[in-house]
């Protein structure tokens, strides 16, 4: 990881990252004064907030969540980032909600979904992508994604 430069930006007398973006806006207060706001924004932000939360996935750091198949093994993982595209962990957590409980959450998964399919999904949903999609192992993600209803990996 290397370190970022700013640049000079002539026309908004301000630094900002090549890849970022900014621009003034300018809008009308209670008293009718006008008045200028900066404005700010990472094109990155999104990418580096899911990789801190793939990263804190890892090594167990705020996870909430664990999700087990029928041999015993589990995968940990953030339930709100897994209820953003499972429909399964959603219900869940407003179950959960519902009942004023909070804590952990524990979800087992029937015989058909193994722990590659299991990964898989949770690599989506920390992603947006899937690295290891091919035709020896799709019925497997395809299973897992089905259990755990996510249809953007359908």
């Amino acid at each position: 990881m290397g370190v970022k430069h700013s640049v000079w930006q002539e026309s908004t007398h301000n630094y900002r990252l090549p890849e970022d973006e900014g621009g003034t806006v300018r809008s009308t207060d209670e008293t009718g004064s006008e008045e200028s706001k900066q404005t700010y924004h990472s094109a990155t932000h999104a990418q580096q907030m899911f990789q801190t939360l793939e990263d804190f996935r890892h090594s167990s750091l705020l996870t909430d969540l664990t999700l087990s198949i029928q041999n015993g093994q589990s995968l940990r993982a953030h339930s709100i980032v897994i209820a953003a595209v499972s429909s399964l962990i959603r219900q869940r957590l407003q179950e959960q909600d519902a009942g004023c409980s909070r804590g952990e959450i524990q979800v087992h998964l029937g015989p058909e979904v193994n722990h590659m399919g299991l990964a898989t999904v949770l690599e989506f949903a920390y992603t947006g992508a899937i690295t290891t999609l091919h035709r020896d192992t799709a019925a497997q993600i395809q299973a897992a994604a089905l259990a755990l209803g996510v249809p953007r990996v359908l």
